[in-house]
């Protein structure tokens, strides 16, 4: 069968291998392309790298060294990425 379009491009940062593979799943399945890091410093990275790709950005709240709030107040502060949405 051919493969619909995909509703758009998902960042999913998430330091729990395993939330991530259970969200990256489910957002698949709901017709979503889906790119994941690991730790806010490397989702920020992809950002600053695909901005004119991703759609939106799911955040994990608790993560070591740089939390989620602390990497959506980078997003907000940065005029290229501060209108893509963020579900936390």
């Amino acid at each position: 069968p051919q493969r619909t379009k995909p509703l758009g491009l998902v960042l999913l940062i998430d330091d729990s291998p395993v939330a991530a593979k259970v969200a990256s799943k489910v957002l698949s399945l709901a017709k979503f392309d889906v790119v994941t890091a690991n730790s806010a410093k490397m989702g920020f990275d992809i950002l600053l790298n695909r901005k004119d790709e991703i759609d939106l950005i799911f955040l994990d709240v608790v993560m070591p060294n740089v939390d989620g709030v602390e990497c959506l107040s980078w997003i907000k502060d940065n005029a290229d990425l501060s209108n893509i949405p963020v579900y936390m």
